[in-house]
């Protein structure tokens, strides 16, 4: 395969200007981006004195994000893609797998004839910690099933990851279930960009626990939605108790769009993404995350589960 060409550049953030302006340095699809949070009523509930440096940060994320994380999240939905093929299929552990979940849907709508796995192989699943050990094997089947996948067929579980506190829960449940993480510190689940041991990020040479890397990464790219601790019964079908509603709107306006940006940067691809550029796009991520100063300011507060 021919190298890819993607349109993405680097760039610095530019500023907005008091008229929601910016300058000549981003793209259509950003400046349309842009037009759209400036237009979005999130940005309404803001008091008007704070709309300015609230969607200046909001497009600042939403720029880091589409430079430095998407090139690293498509990558990983694009190796998942791959490796899952026509024989497996692939459900997304809410609410950190939502980017590479975004991101595979892109791809695979964008390149219908590379992908083998079928869009209605990629699921999107409620498998927070209270929610799989406050329920049944039985429960968690039911709901599964509801949402399209089926537990006895050959499944990737992907997740942003770390230690693996849900693997247990996960095989009880599935008959052939296998797990995947960004970054995984368990050595049975492979990790895309970082395993612990032969690919280990500078970033994260100060541990896990506490870490500001492990929340930008887990929790800026978890969504719009809360956390679900158990399933309920809603008619005839099992549905996890998500928390709507949850954020103040400077908050959410980040979470909404920081999620976009994987979405556009696929759009900005003329072809899939060569597995070749993992390597550089990792570093590249890496060595952004290594300045806390490139992010700590665009953070979402960390909320557990």
């Amino acid at each position: 395969m021919s190298p890819v060409t993607h349109k993405n550049r680097t760039h610095e953030v530019a500023p907005i200007d008091r008229e929601g302006g910016v300058n000549d340095r981003v793209s259509s699809i950003e400046q349309s981006r842009l037009d759209e949070m400036l237009a979005d009523p999130i940005v309404s509930n803001i008091p008007l004195a704070e709309q300015h440096e609230a969607v200046s940060q909001a497009f600042e994320l939403y720029l880091k994000t589409k430079e430095f994380v998407a090139p690293v999240i498509v990558g990983f939905a694009d190796e998942l893609l791959r490796e899952a093929g026509d024989t497996k299929q692939i459900v997304f552990a809410a609410r950190d797998g939502l980017g590479p979940y975004v991101a595979a849907q892109a791809l695979r709508q964008k390149f219908p004839d590379y992908y083998k796995t079928m869009p209605e192989k990629l699921s999107y699943a409620y498998f927070t910690r209270k929610l799989m050990r406050n329920s049944t094997t039985e429960e968690i089947r039911e709901y599964v099933t509801g949402l399209g996948i089926n537990p006895d067929e050959p499944t990737l579980v992907a997740d942003i990851g770390m230690f693996g506190s849900i693997q247990y829960e996960i095989a009880r449940c599935f008959a052939d279930a296998e797990l995947r993480y960004l970054i995984s510190r368990n050595w049975s689940i492979p990790g895309y960009l970082d395993d612990g041991s032969e690919m280990q990020m500078r970033a994260l040479d100060k541990g896990i626990m506490g870490n500001p890397v492990v929340h930008f990464m887990e929790d800026t790219f978890s969504g719009p939605t809360g956390s679900a601790s158990r399933l309920v019964r809603q008619g005839d079908k099992l549905v996890p108790d998500v928390e709507y509603g949850v954020y103040e709107p400077k908050e959410l306006l980040k979470r909404v769009y920081a999620i976009k940006a994987f979405e556009d940067y696929v759009a900005e691809y003329d072809q899939p993404p060569r597995p070749g550029a993992a390597l550089e796009a990792n570093a590249k991520l890496d060595e952004f995350l290594c300045n806390v100063q490139n992010f700590q300011h665009l953070m979402v507060p960390h909320i557990s589960g």
